[in-house]
């Protein structure tokens, strides 16, 4: 549930920020294609390297 749940907003920040950068601000579509598509590489190995796929503390 968490990994698809964090997939799904990186998705929607990829949509969001595509459309601030190139339909709103008008900034050149293939620039923004790159960079944003390298951002939400990192955003997806952030988030789950930090919330999905975190080990489990042991409990003593």
């Amino acid at each position: 549930m968490a990994f698809t749940g964090s997939r799904l907003s990186t998705g929607v920040v990829d949509v969001l920020l595509i459309w601030l950068t190139v339909d709103v601000a008008r900034w050149n579509e293939l620039a923004m294609k790159i960079l944003v598509g390298i951002f939400v590489v990192v955003l997806n190995y952030a988030i789950s390297r930090w919330l999905v796929f975190r080990k489990k503390e042991k409990a003593e």
